[in-house]
């Protein structure tokens, strides 16, 4: 008598319960939504994208054998260069880089031009007569009252987001 029990017994979701499941999960999806910053996320992407072109500049001065450079050229661009002053392009094939729309660097970069040497050691100044950091590089990404920073650490030449 029991296996006939279990056997018409039907067990399972109700269409309602689905549709309500659905709906919850639809009201907290819009509720994340809304508070997530799209300032915040376009700029840690971009953090993210400078980071990346600066260990590129790292990694072709270590595997090139010469010097080469990453230069901010203006409020919201920079450059990678030879040790001959030439542009180089990116990791995305860009000789001049742009920051995203509304993104800028912040009035506080501690060196416009950082020189990685042959063993990936970053320098300020020029090929021709770097100076070694005495202190972190610092280069500030600033949209719309928010910043984030980009550090870069003298000796190691790690390079981090803060």
């Amino acid at each position: 008598m029991k296996y006939m029990e279990r056997l018409t017994k039907k067990e399972g979701f109700t269409i309602l319960e689905l549709v309500m499941v659905i709906v919850i999960l639809g009201i907290l999806a819009a509720a994340i939504s809304f508070k997530w910053s799209k300032s915040t996320f376009g700029l840690s992407t971009q953090a993210e994208l400078l980071v990346n072109d600066l260990r590129y500049t790292q990694n072709l001065s270590m595997s090139r054998n010469k010097q080469f450079s990453w230069e901010k050229t203006s409020a919201n661009t920079y450059t990678i260069k030879d040790d001959d002053n030439n542009a180089v392009l990116n990791s995305i094939n860009l000789a001049t880089t742009t920051l995203a729309p509304d993104i800028t660097f912040g009035g506080t970069v501690t060196y416009n031009k950082i020189t990685f040497d042959t063993k990936g050691v970053p320098y300020n100044g020029t090929v021709t007569s770097p100076v070694a950091l005495t202190s972190n590089a610092t280069i500030p990404l600033v949209m719309n009252g928010k910043s984030i920073n980009v550090i870069i650490e003298p000796e190691t030449g790690r390079i981090y987001i803060q």
